[in-house]
């Protein structure tokens, strides 16, 4: 029987790499995409980045990495607008 474990690393970058992403609500955000991994059935490894982008390292069950991509990309939109 094999096993098969997909990891997959998404970086999302601010409009035209602009330092946007302020230390002090930083956290926040990671953990607000943490849940929103979690809330889609996967696994945050690990989520960083610094002021101009945000790496995340996910496992999930998603349909594709497309639909797991897409789903974590309207949640970050709509917490860009409620900060």
């Amino acid at each position: 029987m094999s096993y098969t474990k997909l990891l997959y690393h998404i970086v999302y970058a601010t409009k035209e790499r602009r330092p946007f992403l302020a230390p002090s609500w930083r956290a926040d955000m990671h953990d607000y995409l943490g849940g929103t991994v979690r809330g889609l059935k996967g696994n945050a490894v690990e989520i960083g980045g610094v002021e101009n982008h945000v790496h995340l390292l996910t496992s999930g069950r998603s349909s594709s990495r497309t639909d797991l991509r897409g789903r974590i990309t309207v949640a970050a939109q709509k917490a860009q607008y409620s900060v």
